[in-house]
């Protein structure tokens, strides 16, 4: 197996951020092989150096030059996937770099739909299936990839996410988008919505720093109930626990928490939940009351 060499020249506040692409990449890229990553401190930066299989050499340069981590490369192939890189960047078609992992196109008509379905662009598939100028056989095609689409989409953003903290928000506001997308129950795929929901309950419970978005699910009328109903349970469980002293979080609760939304939608799903679940689901509900008193 052949390898190629990459360097990068980091400050130091970028090394985490290094490590986490490089992680990501294994994860949502297949046939990706990484060996020899070593990390020098230079002092005023940091020199790191790696080398890849020659298959993924060109994907890597891409996806590292898209999260602007600065690479000490000379040969022009290199030379152009980077300046290609930078020139999407100043057009601000990356905005979110990590979840479209296939860059930004200069034109949308130029994807497949197997591009499109790799990236986990079902909103796209969905447009195309209403098109109206569309081909018969395009609407089929995208119709019979939107269910593979939306598990890709669910896919980049959990799996890095649940893994790594720094792409923590980023899954989160991905998935709590998928499960709140009203589109997807048009074409019965309210299954979807849900499992995405609850990934992001997920998120939020496996991350001390997401905690507090278990009340942006609780509060959410456009999710599935049992979804906002097993964030505030995840979350009584999370507060109930004596040793807990984050105040953040705590002003979050007795601030913005919808104590009657939720009360009003417990009673339908609480069957779901243990008999310890739903005691903790009281004891917060009853310590929200009595704060606001």
């Amino acid at each position: 197996m052949e390898l190629k060499k990459v360097v990068g020249k980091l400050k130091p506040d970028e090394v985490a951020k290094f490590n986490s692409v490089l992680k990501v990449l294994k994860y949502t890229q297949s046939g990706i092989i990484i060996k020899n990553l070593v990390t020098t401190d230079k002092k005023s930066f940091v020199e790191v150096s790696f080398e890849v299989n020659t298959e993924s050499y060109n994907i890597i340069i891409e996806k590292l030059a898209l999260n602007r981590i600065n690479l000490e490369l000379n040969d022009e192939a290199s030379t152009k996937i980077i300046e290609e890189a930078n020139q999407q960047l100043e057009r601000g078609k990356n905005k979110n770099t990590f979840l479209g992992w296939n860059g930004a196109p200069t034109e949308k008509k130029k994807l497949t739909v197997e591009h499109i379905t790799s990236d986990g662009n079902y909103e796209e598939l969905i447009k195309i299936s209403r098109d109206v100028s569309a081909t018969k056989e395009d609407v089929a095609k995208a119709v019979s990839k939107i269910d593979s689409a939306i598990n890709n989409a669910m896919e980049k953003a959990y799996s890095p996410a649940i893994q790594d903290p720094y792409y923590a928000e980023q899954g989160f506001n991905r998935l709590l988008q998928i499960a709140g997308d009203s589109n997807l129950s048009l074409i019965n795929k309210n299954e979807f919505r849900f499992k995405a929901g609850i990934q992001a309950v997920n998120i939020c419970v496996k991350h001390k720093d997401q905690n507090v978005n278990l009340v942006t699910i609780c509060n959410n009328a456009k999710i599935d109930n049992l979804v906002s109903a097993t964030a505030a349970v995840r979350l009584a469980g999370i507060i109930n626990e004596s040793s807990y002293n984050n105040n953040k979080v705590l002003d979050v609760v007795l601030k913005e928490l919808n104590i009657k939304w939720l009360d009003s939608i417990f009673d339908g799903v609480s069957h779901k939940f243990a008999e310890k679940e739903i005691k903790d689901f009281k004891k917060l509900i009853k310590y929200v009351e009595d704060k606001r008193e």
